[in-house]
């Protein structure tokens, strides 16, 4: 069977429009999430070390996420998600402050 797309369009918005009426945080979240929630937030954390040296900098994620979490940028950009209660990242965002106050 064929759809156009007008068609399929307004089987998606039906979908949509079913599943935020199931689960209506999900609907307010689409709503509103890039003009009243956080921008950044980690959902899990990243499980094994990760190099000091390869770790650019960092920033905390908003305290309105769900689990606070500390975003590492890398040297080549991407950024990961670690806990900030573990050891090797407290050591990373402590080297990283010096270094920044060194320059």
């Amino acid at each position: 069977m064929y759809l156009s797309f007008s068609q399929q369009t307004t089987t998606v918005c039906l979908l949509l429009h079913l599943v935020s009426i199931s689960y209506p945080g999900t609907y307010i979240y689409v709503m509103f999430s890039d003009t009243f929630g956080p921008d950044k937030c980690c959902f899990q954390f990243i499980k094994e070390r990760l190099p000091k040296t390869k770790v650019l900098s960092f920033e905390y994620t908003d305290k309105r996420c769900a689990m606070e979490g500390v975003l590492l940028r890398m040297l080549k950009g991407k950024q990961i998600c670690a806990d900030p209660t573990m050891q090797w990242v407290k050591r990373i965002m402590k080297l990283n402050c010096r270094n920044l106050l060194k320059t």
